[in-house]
């Protein structure tokens, strides 16, 4: 819904660059309001998360009407802004970017190190770093293979125990 009402928002007032902003300044504190007392999603650093990007949207759109207005009397100062928003848009994608960073770290990071060692070894590094390397690599693929052999042992017992409790209910 919070979608809806700010494309309505950009293209009914596409002219008037001032009502447009502060009906989207609006729109964007209704639904911080919103997400504070409802808490919309299951988890609370989520929650948090869709607060604090709403704020920074909020002092953007507050930043752009004023660098809208600068532009026309004082450069230097549109400049100041600019920068500012840049900042405040790495602010906003920097928790997305770790969170990325972190779920592609744990999925290759087996392949990361193999990679790393096979490079160290290409160019005769630090022999002590290349065996510290080592072992952190073979205890990263001991743990994977225990997890996986875990999760087959996993599978075959709730295997059984399902045909057992289907068994057990076609006898009674």
């Amino acid at each position: 819904m919070e979608k809806t009402v700010i494309i309505i928002i950009m293209t009914y007032f596409q002219t008037n660059i001032f009502v447009k902003a502060s009906l989207l300044r609006l729109c964007l504190l209704l639904y911080q309001l919103y997400a504070v007392k409802q808490k919309p999603h299951i988890l609370n650093n989520l929650n948090e998360l869709d607060v604090s990007t709403g704020q920074i949207c909020s002092i953007a759109t507050f930043l752009a009407t004023i660098k809208y207005i600068s532009e026309f009397q004082n450069k230097s100062t549109s400049v100041v802004i600019e920068m500012i928003l840049v900042l405040l848009c790495l602010k906003l994608s920097y928790p997305f970017v770790i969170d990325l960073l972190r779920v592609y770290y744990k999925k290759y990071k087996i392949l990361l190190l193999s990679n790393l060692y096979d490079a160290l070894k290409i160019i005769n590094c630090n022999l002590s770093l290349t065996l510290y390397i080592n072992r952190k690599l073979n205890l990263m693929k001991q743990r994977e293979q225990k997890l996986k052999t875990n999760l087959i042992k996993l599978g075959i017992h709730l295997l059984q125990m399902s045909k057992f409790k289907q068994n057990h209910k076609n006898l009674s």
